[in-house]
């Protein structure tokens, strides 16, 4: 449930987590090409990140307060599934905090492909 909520706080944009930074980057680079078709798609952003905030929250509410409808035996995963949830959230918090290293190494190999 924790890392289902961190990959869903992640797709809105919350700030901890690596979707902010992706979503700062698109939100800058409309800002900085200007126009009114830019604006508009900016303000179509921001909308929709607002809508899928309440969808997220919705189902967080219904993973995390709602009563199940059937009780089940086991209260949690497996370790083999859990390490595999482990590992594909991780990134989702890492990103976050070497991502100015990350995106060097993008941008260089983005410029070693284009020149």
């Amino acid at each position: 449930v924790v890392c289902f909520t961190v990959i869903l706080f992640s797709l809105v944009g919350i700030p901890p987590f690596a979707g902010f930074i992706g979503k700062v980057w698109i939100f800058l680079s409309l800002v900085k090409a200007g126009g009114p078709i830019m604006i508009t798609l900016l303000i179509i952003g921001a909308l929709n990140t607002a809508i899928s905030l309440v969808y997220y929250l919705r189902v967080i509410k219904v993973m995390t307060i709602d009563s199940p409808e059937e009780a089940t035996a086991s209260s949690g995963l497996p370790f083999i599934p859990a390490t595999y949830v482990g590992l594909v959230t991780a990134p989702v918090l890492i990103l976050f905090v070497w991502f100015n290293d990350i995106y060097l190494w993008a941008h260089q190999a983005a410029t070693q492909l284009f020149s």
